[in-house]
């Protein structure tokens, strides 16, 4: 996947192009001309297509503090306080009055920020 400026805030989580599995923190986006960069929580600054989403797993939602429900018909439910997602052969969704594929831990944060006006706790994703 190609990341776009336009999908990230300060405070997402990316991983390091080279899948390193170093996790990082965007500490600030700068945009000049085409050209976007992004400083990290390791004092590091680099262009924005050194970095990919890091793929939303079960492992990973509940170091995000996620609950597992018990399965409801064909679907695995998870539960953070009154935001839930759920699991359709191993694609998680938001739904509403609609389905929102969720694949990426960054899309995760910026739509339970805008619906909760809080920020997931990510410590437990950090080394």
């Amino acid at each position: 996947m190609t990341l776009s400026e336009k999908e990230l805030k300060i405070g997402n989580l990316l991983q390091w192009e080279d899948e390193s599995e170093d996790i990082i923190i965007i500490t600030g986006i700068n945009i000049e001309n085409e050209s976007c960069s992004i400083a990290t929580n390791k004092n590091e600054l680099a262009e924005l297509d050194e970095f990919i989403p890091i793929l939303l797993t079960e492992e990973r939602l509940l170091k995000l503090g996620f609950e597992k429900e018990e399965k409801i018909q064909f679907y695995q439910y998870y539960y953070l306080n009154i935001f839930s997602i759920f699991n359709d052969n191993n694609k998680f969704y938001y739904s509403a009055d609609c389905w929102v594929h969720i694949k990426y831990i960054h899309q995760l944060q910026n739509l339970y920020h805008i619906l909760t006006e809080n920020e997931l706790i990510i410590n437990n994703l950090i080394s």
